[in-house]
């Protein structure tokens, strides 16, 4: 299929890597419940901001988004078997955080992306946290995409995440949670810089996790 990738549909591709990432999550004993789908723009590009628990939220999101996506990929860990494979599919961008030199050209490619109509994941934490509490500091260059392809942002909030595929027990099924939050349009955040459209986003994931954890704390 990546050899004749003009005999093979977008759609076509998105399925197959959804195959792959679903045999690496049943095998892992994973599940997500899915949350806040309506608010997954119907037409149109848009550019999806999560945080980033652990190695299981890439599989999270290629299984359970619905329609097809491109993820920024960390250098390393897309060339990974499957992910190296599911990388091609999806048509993602990769980024080596030790050359910042690459990395406005990468961002221009994805705001070109959304703006004709791809849905793209970030994940602006750019490294894992671990954690359902405090977020990472947000990088804010990558914001740079939503800005220049003044497209929707749609937060994402994964929790739980960091359980899966980070355990031993072979005999109980992880589960985690995957939220879609209401999408924040460019007339929102057109005239910010990109530092106060970080922040704005941050505060957005923050709130939900932390009314998540009061939630499960009843």
């Amino acid at each position: 299929m990546l050899k004749n990738r003009d005999a093979y549909s977008d759609e076509d591709r998105f399925r197959l890597a959804q195959k792959f990432t679903n045999r690496v999550r049943v095998a892992s004993l994973s599940e997500t419940a899915v949350f806040g789908e309506e608010n997954i723009p119907k037409e149109g590009g848009y550019i999806m901001y999560s945080n980033h628990q652990g190695k299981y939220d890439g599989v999270c999101m290629c299984c359970y988004h619905p329609t097809p996506l491109s993820i920024l990929w960390d250098v390393q860990s897309s060339h990974q078997i499957v992910a190296k494979q599911v990388c091609a599919l999806l048509d993602c961008e990769r980024i080596d955080h030790t050359k910042p030199a690459e990395f406005m050209p990468i961002v221009k490619a994805i705001a070109e992306k959304a703006a004709n109509g791809r849905a793209y994941l970030i994940y602006p934490e750019g490294k894992t946290s671990g954690s359902n509490e405090q977020l990472l500091e947000f990088q804010t260059g990558c914001f740079m995409a939503s800005l220049l392809s003044k497209t929707p942002i749609v937060p994402v909030v994964l929790y739980d995440s960091h359980k899966a595929m980070n355990t031993s027990d072979i005999f109980h099924t992880v589960r985690t949670e995957l939220h879609y939050l209401k999408p924040i349009p460019y007339s929102e955040y057109g005239r910010m810089n990109r530092k106060k459209v970080a922040a704005l986003v941050q505060s957005r994931i923050q709130e939900k996790l932390d009314e998540i954890n009061r939630e499960k704390q009843q």
